[in-house]
């Protein structure tokens, strides 16, 4: 084990990994609900998704990145743990990605999108940070698929929605579009609620059979 693994199970090896990644929805989907009640006029086709961040309620959007992000890290490492028999340089790759995705999306919870003169700075972080965590995020949701296809005991169905999520990371990069920066905030909340679920369904099986 290298001593990038070693570190993550120090940290991470506590809680069943499913458990981290139902909880990082959670918190990311309170954060996005508590953010709408403070912005009535709020439209999906219209507003992008860090709109929520500037308003009076942005406090609950940008607490809920900063946390959630924070937490998938842990999500993450147990989700790569899976696949330690397949391509270690594969593996490798889909963990940093995605730790490296987790991270910035937490900062684009710490510089929101502000657009007044004295806070331009933060505009212009919380859009590199937002583009490269969509960079990162499009690269995981591949290596992740290419893992979970050469894993006998993966499901293939999460490895085609993992593709598919890869692929709207890339069409939002190129469009900078509302709705579709919506479409992938549901697909990616769905991606992670179902490798949990299937997260806690392989560690209850292992459990069983060791009993």
């Amino acid at each position: 084990m290298s001593k990038f693994d070693t570190l993550s199970n120090r940290l991470f090896s506590k809680v069943a990994g499913g458990i981290y990644g139902l909880i990082s929805s959670v918190i990311a989907g309170l954060g996005d609900i508590l953010s709408l009640q403070f912005f009535p006029n709020y439209s999906i086709v219209n507003d992008m998704v860090s709109e929520l961040g500037i308003t009076s309620g942005g406090i609950f959007f940008n607490f809920g990145l900063i946390i959630s992000g924070l937490i998938g890290l842990a999500f993450y490492y147990s989700l790569s743990k899976v696949f330690l028999k397949e391509n270690r340089l594969i593996r490798k790759c889909a963990l940093i990605s995605s730790y490296l995705s987790c991270i910035t999306f937490s900062l684009i919870g710490v510089f929101p999108a502000y657009q007044e003169k004295e806070l331009i700075l933060s505009l212009y972080l919380h859009g590199t940070f937002a583009a490269l965590s969509w960079i990162t995020g499009s690269m995981y949701c591949f290596f992740f698929s290419i893992l979970m296809m050469r894993n006998k005991f993966y499901t293939n169905y999460l490895a085609y929605y993992g593709f598919f999520c890869s692929a709207l990371f890339i069409i939002l990069l190129l469009t900078w579009i509302p709705i579709l920066e919506w479409s992938l905030s549901f697909a990616i909340f769905g991606y992670v609620i179902f490798n949990s679920i299937y997260l806690i369904k392989i560690n209850t099986e292992e459990f069983s059979n060791s009993s």
